[in-house]
């Protein structure tokens, strides 16, 4: 199995690794302005291409002192990884998809997100522009009524972190013109908001007719499975008809197996019903192909236009 040189390695600790964890552990506006400028996931993505065109198609082995880390390059082991979570293959900390929460029941989330969908039309529709600032405080109170009761809808001091991905994802979504679960998907496959996948094995493994030892830590960066140019035709573009075949195993924006996100099916039925709902009275400019690598939704500010039925 190859084992990467220091170079190689450097790059990949440099350019994929540690600024993917730095952008998780910052996540402020200005870090993600920064990351939007330079590109960052496109010269990730780039780097793991050189990785495995090199290298592949085994994992490729860091060479780190004292650790064993495999970076994957192939998609057939990505699917092996997360199917076989958490035995043999455990999630490392902080590899889950955000800040969990205890997930509602019997609550009427269709209509709560409509509510709240009503009353971010007519204030776009009175300023022309749907920007994050007013997103981001409408999806905090769809958080608070779903999670914490209506009650809790005007309680700042309330908001479930864990759901904010959702939220990024649909005001990613409407930046690309996109409807429906489909479409949300489409936006958490090009921008994944848990860009790294990381494991552990709990005994020897074998990839390729090769062994691994124990405690291998496995590094998946999703971005490169979705995004990789030499592998799929519809890379960089919005492609909602492919969440309708055959699924890629390493198209994985939810996870996969025991290690997916537990409120996946919470969070796409919110944003899209959101996004239709938004759709429905309000059009809005969709960002121009190849769409880019790393989308900072701070910055975003979509011109609305009213078109379709009227608000009631």
């Amino acid at each position: 199995m190859a084992i990467s040189s220091r170079l190689d390695t450097t790059r990949v600790l440099a350019t994929v690794v540690l600024p993917t964890l730095a952008k998780s552990r910052f996540r402020g506006p200005g870090a993600l302005a920064v990351a939007e400028k330079l590109q960052s996931d496109t010269r990730a993505i780039d780097a793991m291409r050189r990785l495995r065109d090199r290298y592949g198609p085994e994992p490729v082995r860091l060479r780190v002192t004292g650790r064993s880390i495999a970076v994957l390059v192939d998609p057939t082991d990505v699917g092996r990884l997360l199917a076989a979570t958490p035995e043999p293959f455990a999630p490392l900390t902080g590899s889950p998809h955000g800040d969990q929460v205890p997930l509602p029941e019997n609550v009427k989330t269709e209509a709560i997100v409509r509510d709240e969908a009503d009353l971010l039309t007519r204030h776009a529709m009175s300023t022309g522009e749907l920007t994050w600032d007013a997103f981001a405080q409408t999806w905090g109170r769809v958080a608070r009524r779903i999670f914490c009761g209506d009650d809790a809808r005007n309680d700042d001091r309330g908001t479930p972190s864990g759901f904010d991905a959702a939220g990024v994802l649909t005001m990613r979504a409407l930046a690309i013109g996109a409807r429906g679960v489909n479409g949300v998907l489409e936006s958490a496959r090009l921008w994944p908001t848990t860009p790294l996948l990381l494991r552990r094995s709990t005994i020897a493994t074998r990839w390729h007719g090769m062994a691994l030892p124990e405690d291998t830590e496995f590094v998946v960066y999703t971005p490169f499975f979705h995004r990789d140019p030499d592998r799929l035709p519809f890379a960089d573009r919005y492609a909602p008809e492919l969440w309708d075949g055959p699924r890629d195993p390493a198209i994985v924006p939810f996870g996969a197996g025991e290690g997916e996100c537990p409120g996946r099916d919470l969070a796409l039925a919110a944003a899209s019903t959101m996004l239709d709902a938004l759709s429905e009275h309000l059009s809005f400019p969709a960002l121009t192909e190849p769409l880019p690598g790393t989308l900072n939704h701070y910055g975003l500010s979509l011109p609305a236009t009213p078109t379709g039925t009227r608000v009631s």
